[in-house]
C-alpha cells in the first residue's frame, strides 16, 4: 500500500488498482462511461499535454479545440461521480475514521479532496478492461484478422446476407 501525505496533515493509504473488488469497479465504470466522448479526449488531450511542455505548440489545432472545450454539467456530474467512487474504492485506510463511503469523500476538506483525486487518478485505467490486441508471437495459429476469407475447400468464410426470414433458406 501506497501512503499519502494529505495538506491537512492527515494521510491515506492506498490499494492497487487491481485490489479493486469488483463491486466497487463496476459504478467506476458505469460513471465514466456517461461521460461524454467529447470529454474523455478532453481529458486525453490535457493528459497529452501535461507530459510535454510544448504540445500546444506542435499541436496548434489540438491546442485550439482544447482551449474551446466547454464541459456540460452531465459530464462534470459523472466525472465528480467517478471520481468519488474512485477515492472510495482505492483508499484502503485514512486518518479521517473508519468509514471510507462517498459522503466521507465530500465532508473532506477542499485541499485534501483534490490531493486524493489527483493521486487516485492515475488508477482509473487499471479498473478498465483491456480489449486491445496482444498478438502472441509463438501462438501456433494466426490471429483472426490474418486468416483469409476462404476456408480450405474454397467456401467463402465471410457472413451472408440473407434476404429469407427463416434460417437455412
Amino acid at each position: 500500500m501506497i501512503r499519502v501525505e494529505l495538506p491537512s496533515g492527515g494521510w491515506a493509504k492506498l490499494k492497487q488498482p487491481r485490489e479493486v473488488s469488483e463491486r466497487a469497479r463496476r459504478p467506476i465504470q458505469a460513471a465514466w462511461i456517461r461521460v461524454s466522448s467529447e470529454a474523455q479526449d478532453h481529458f486525453k488531450l490535457m493528459a497529452a499535454a501535461a507530459k510535454d511542455e510544448d504540445f500546444k505548440a506542435k499541436n496548434p489545432e489540438l491546442a485550439a479545440l482544447m482551449d474551446s472545450f466547454s464541459m456540460s454539467v452531465a459530464d462534470l456530474d459523472a466525472l465528480n461521480e467517478a471520481n468519488d467512487l474512485l477515492v472510495v474504492a482505492l483508499v484502503a485506510e485514512w486518518s479521517f475514521g473508519e468509514r471510507i463511503d462517498a459522503d466521507a469523500v465530500l465532508d473532506l476538506s477542499a485541499p485534501d479532496y483534490d490531493r486524493l483525486r489527483e493521486v487516485t487518478a492515475k488508477g482509473l485505467v487499471g479498473l478498465f478492461v483491456d480489449f486491445g490486441v496482444d498478438i502472441d508471437p509463438d501462438s501456433p495459429t494466426p490471429s483472426s484478422s490474418e486468416s483469409g476469407a476462404r476456408s480450405e475447400e474454397g467456401r467463402s468464410t465471410e457472413p451472408s446476407s440473407r434476404t429469407s426470414s427463416e434460417p437455412g433458406d
